[in-house]
């Protein structure tokens, strides 16, 4: 059994970062994570444009699912990233393409003339997770961070920096509890041991 939880995990990271930096280096634990996604606070113009968005993307997504899933069920969230102004973070629950624990593909849009523009995801390999922060850069635009599971009671956390044009992985880490039988919160640095991916 721990030999498949080695190699699911293992897979699962080398996923996550294929395309991505190698950084040894790991980041601080977002004090904000956020577990609840509440919604974008959205007029109905808006929201009707932010639907056109994300049923493309969710048709090349679920091309070959059986089962489409409908814009009102997936999750948002308000983001303010900076110079890019205001964003919309999107869960697309119940996909077919959801992971089992792992979570769900994770997109993000910001709004142009003309309609809404994807900004992270849909770059060969979708971010997956449940929870995520904004967190402050070097840069104009702050990063992103998603939260999903490894299984085998480990967090992947991935911090996405927008490059000019979207948000592409910047660094990947892999938090553990102390104690694995502790109730104490992932968000918790003093009660959590934190790898980079890249040494797993």
């Amino acid at each position: 059994m721990a030999m498949h939880f080695c190699a699911y995990t293992v897979l699962l990271l080398s996923c996550l970062f294929a395309e991505g930096p190698q950084s040894t280096t790991t980041f601080p634990i977002p004090a904000d994570m956020h577990e609840t996604w509440p919604g974008a606070k959205l007029n109905d113009a808006e929201n009707q444009l932010l639907k056109k968005a994300v049923e493309s993307d969710l048709r090349v997504m679920e091309k070959d699912c059986d089962q489409k899933t409908p814009f009102e069920s997936v999750n948002s969230a308000d983001l303010n990233l900076g110079k890019l102004g205001h964003g919309i973070l999107v869960l697309m629950t119940g996909s077919c393409v959801c992971g089992v624990t792992g979570g769900c593909p994770i997109y993000s849009y910001v709004r142009e003339t003309g309609g809404y523009r994807k900004v992270l995801g849909g770059r060969r390999r979708d971010p997956f997770g449940w929870a995520f922060a904004v967190v402050s850069s070097n840069t104009e635009t702050p990063d992103l961070v998603i939260a999903g599971n490894a299984g085998g009671g480990h967090i992947v956390l991935s911090l996405y920096r927008y490059d000019g044009n979207a948000f592409a992985p910047q660094a990947c880490e892999v938090l553990t509890k102390k104690d694995p039988d502790s109730a104490a919160s992932w968000w918790d640095s003093s009660q959590i041991v934190v790898e980079s991916c890249a040494g797993k």
